[in-house]
């Protein structure tokens, strides 16, 4: 909070004090790895925090800090201009606000600027100053201006502000002005209390003269609670709603009397506060120091810095820290009685205005600028290597770090961070400065040892064909280095040569004799084995003046025949996808891809028989065809054969068919025998059972061999229509012939007689319609048999189609088979009185049913 005394000195300054921290010992002698150097500063210094430039480009000054005790990770610090910023880890990063009232960039209109901040727990807070009071709910990310309404027309100035909860505390202030003469005589100490969070205030208002209120300090909501102002310590013993003058901190040998103390630390029995100029509100000359109380503020030491004094720290009863312009940071450690200045680091021309610690390492002090204590740990130089080894190896990179705690950096290799990575061998030095009081020089020798070879030497191409192998070999093979073949995490060898003969990346890890490790990686493809078997298309065994054709797969760029026989090997007998041959022997090919890579194939065996041919067919074409035949019905053809042997006959005791289902042989056929030179029928006979498009195969055979002959045919429907003992016209299609124990399969369409006949507006036909799946009995889920109705004349002409809606589904309990009951309805309004006819029609068939119009 601390008043920054010279707005009422106007910025006048007697003198500043320059401040000059002794150079750190140069201790530069280090030509070994790792460092083994020191330098130990002998003060403890400041870093100055980097903020986000504010947007306005004003420079900040800060006022005011807080962390909160039981999260100190978190910390908020408020200053002129309205302006905050927080940090939620412990002061690494910081996140700029700008808080709500600005009025203008005038540091003298005390209404821009504010001087207090507390935060009760991580989301409520409460900033307070001359420019009022104002309140966050999201841990200091936004603010709302909550200032109390008993201030409208009372020319006072607020300062420091204190809550025991997130709805109770006090926020204070005025008491420069009381009394005769005074430059505001109307101007009392006020302390405003609020429980309900800013919402409504009570006031307590102090008679004394010519002391300012600053900062309090409350242990409870309703009990003792202690407040500096100028000359004074008071006292409340109801958590502020009432205060007393409790002690006066005049030193008997002090001159200065009723003089501004801005700040209030207590721990246990000691108090401390700040001095800042010879007047109540900080005015006069620009002195200051501090006075210190070991007993519960009975007696009283005062310092004198040499320049005003804002804010003050206890760490224990015995050691505090203050802080105040011209960089002016003091600390003591023996209650008082010596102080020792810290500031190094801190500009001499920079101006401090209050300080917190979260511990005895770490702290901040606040103003012009804000910066973070740097602690014994951290004030050391002394050069680390990542990763920490004494030998590294070419192509290795080593990252040196020095602390990150002092200002400047330059690194011999032109780097100007705390850290830099170095890829060579040599020997690194850092200089390090804070500016006017710390410099100091590491230096680390860094040597990288060469790496061993770890080339990999190739047998062949690294494409290669299925059942080849490839010889992997180091390049450099030394009786004191380590070998290691590897494919994924499998070991596969440990010496220097690898055979391999699949698909894979093969990885080599070479390791010499210093302890460096070299690795390479070669990638090998196996190209598969494509499909290399040859067939034959007609007869491996064949009589004279006949042949077979052997065929090779497709794709190859050349397929060279060869033949084994008894006798021998006879290679490149021909070339080209097929070969015809008449010769006996066992055959195979040699193929070449676009790969380059030759295949061998099958071997097929070919017999060429010292006979002739006996058996021939006489066919029109290639298949035999016969005549559509209905299911369930008969048809049969004959084929003629033909023994042109003069000698021997043809006897075949059974004439196989592959399926023997639709087509057959009558049995009285057989055995088919075939005397010389004579001709013969062979009668073969179509029955279907299902609609369609059907096949099979007939062989005969003859000495030579057996010829195949592709046999098809067409089973079509049976359609029937006609009139059901009923009196209802029914149509049939057929669709099977009952095998294997099942009924008869029928479609079938169910017609009772038009209603109303003869008929004025509309006649409509009831119908049942077989469901197609109705085999099943139980499903009702298939589609029911196509059919349309349309009205014609007696010519034929159709003059209008009906309408069909579906009213339900059934099973018929004697069939067990499932139908669709629905009803045509056709309009006859615009139809002449007449005689006409309904036609039903379906896919398979159709029937009509006379009609009447009449009107």
């Amino acid at each position: 909070m601390k008043i920054v005394a010279q707005y009422y000195q106007y910025y006048y300054k007697a003198h500043r004090f320059l401040i000059v921290c002794a150079l750190a010992s140069f201790l530069i002698t280090v030509h070994f790895s790792p460092s083994l150097a020191q330098q130990r500063f002998p003060d403890d210094f400041w870093q100055e925090v980097q903020l986000t430039p504010p947007p306005d480009g004003v420079p900040d000054y800060w006022l005011e800090a807080y962390f909160l005790p039981s999260n100190p990770q978190l910390g908020w610090v408020v200053g002129f201009y309205r302006r905050s910023v927080f940090t939620t880890d412990g002061g690494k990063t910081w996140t700029r606000v700008q808080m709500p009232g600005r009025i203008s960039y005038d540091r003298t209109d005390e209404r821009n600027h504010l001087e207090g901040i507390w935060f009760p727990d991580p989301q409520v807070g409460y900033s307070s100053g001359p420019g009022g009071v104002l309140k966050s709910t999201d841990g200091g990310r936004t603010w709302l201006d909550i200032t109390p309404l008993q201030l409208a027309g009372v020319k006072t100035r607020l300062w420091g502000c204190y809550f025991t909860h997130r709805d109770t505390g006090i926020v204070l202030g005025g008491g420069c002005g009381v009394g005769p003469g005074t430059v505001n005589p109307t101007d009392a100490q006020y302390v405003f209390r609020t429980t309900d969070g800013g919402s409504t205030w009570s006031v307590f208002v102090g008679t004394e003269p010519n002391t300012g209120m600053t900062d309090a300090i409350l242990y409870s909501s309703r009990g003792l609670g202690y407040a500096s102002s100028s000359g004074y310590i008071w006292r409340t013993q109801n958590g502020g709603i009432s205060w007393n003058i409790f002690a006066s901190t005049q030193a008997p040998t002090s001159r200065q009397h009723r003089v501004w103390q801005e700040d209030l630390s207590i721990s246990n029995n000691s108090f401390m506060v700040p001095l800042s100029g010879v007047i109540c509100s900080g005015g006069g000359i620009n002195t200051g120091g501090v006075r210190f109380s070991r007993d519960g503020c009975r007696t009283w030491l005062e310092h004198n810095s040499g320049t005003v004094m804002y804010g003050t720290f206890l760490l224990n009863d015995s050691t505090g820290w203050a802080v105040g312009d011209n960089a002016t940071v003091i600390k003591t450690s023996d209650y008082g009685e010596t102080w020792k200045t810290i500031n190094c680091g801190i500009p001499t021309e920079r101006n401090i205005d209050d300080l917190w610690f979260i511990n005895d390492t770490l702290g901040f002090v606040v103003g012009e600028g804000i910066f973070r204590y740097i602690p014994p740990a951290k004030r050391v130089l002394q050069i680390s290597q990542n990763p920490p080894r004494n030998v590294y190896c070419q192509g290795d990179s080593v990252i040196l770090s020095v602390s990150d705690a002092f200002t400047e950096y330059l690194w011999s290799n032109g780097s100007s961070t705390a850290t830099t990575t170095v890829k060579e061998s040599g020997t690194y030095r850092v200089r390090v400065r804070v500016p006017t009081c710390v410099e100091g020089i590491d230096s680390v020798q860094i040597t990288f040892l060469p790496r061993p070879e770890a080339r990999i030497l190739l047998s062949g191409p690294p494409f290669f064909c299925e059942g080849e192998t490839r010889r992997l070999t180091a390049a450099s093979v030394q009786a004191e280095f380590g070998y290691q073949w590897t494919e994924g995490r499998n070991i596969l060898s440990t010496s220097g040569v690898l055979n391999v003969s699949r698909s894979g990346t093969y990885t080599l890890r070479v390791r010499g004799s210093s302890g460096c490790e070299a690795v390479s990686t070669q990638t090998v493809t196996v190209l598969p084995r494509p499909n290399t078997r040859i067939t034959a298309l007609r007869n491996q065994k064949f009589c004279l003046g006949d042949s077979t054709i052997l065929q090779a797969p497709a794709g190859f760029v050349e397929v060279r025949w060869a033949r084994n026989t008894p006798q021998n090997q006879e290679r490149n007998i021909a070339r080209g996808q097929t070969l015809v041959t008449r010769t006996s022997g066992d055959y195979f090919a040699e193929m070449t891809d676009g790969n380059g890579c030759v295949w061998t194939s099958n071997t097929v065996s070919v017999f060429a028989l010292n006979l002739r041919k006996q058996l021939f067919i006489t066919l029109d074409q290639p298949i035999f065809l016969m005549d559509s035949t209905g299911v369930g019905r008969i048809t049969c053809a004959t084929i003629t054969l033909f023994n042109e042997d003069t000698v021997r006959s043809v006897v075949m005791p059974n004439i196989p068919l592959v399926r023997n289902i639709e087509f057959s042989l009558p049995p009285s056929q057989l055995p088919f025998v075939l005397p010389p030179l004579t001709r013969k029928r062979l009668t073969v006979c179509f029955s279907p059972s299902s609609i369609g498009v059907l096949r099979d195969t007939l062989f005969v055979e003859d000495s030579c061999g057996v010829t195949p002959i592709a046999l098809e045919a067409v089973a079509v429907s049976n359609d029937y229509a006609g009139i059901s003992r009923c009196n209802a016209r029914v149509l049939l299609r057929n669709v099977g012939n009952g095998n294997s124990g099942n009924a008869l399969a029928v479609e079938a369409l169910r017609l009772a007689q038009p209603a109303p006949n003869p008929a004025s507006t509309s006649i409509s036909l009831l119908i049942e319609r077989l469901i197609e799946n109705a085999n099943s009995g139980q499903n009702l889920d298939g589609q029911a048999i196509s059919a349309k109705c349309v009205v014609k004349d007696i010519l034929g002409n159709t003059l209008a189609e009906a309408e069909y809606a579906a009213l339900e589904r059934f099973t018929d309990e004697r069939t067990t088979r499932n139908y669709e009951r629905g009803t045509f309805t056709v309009s006859t309004q615009y139809l002449p009185n007449g005689a006409y006819m309904l036609v039903v029609q379906t896919a398979h068939g159709s029937t009509a049913l006379p009609v009447l119009v009449q009107r």
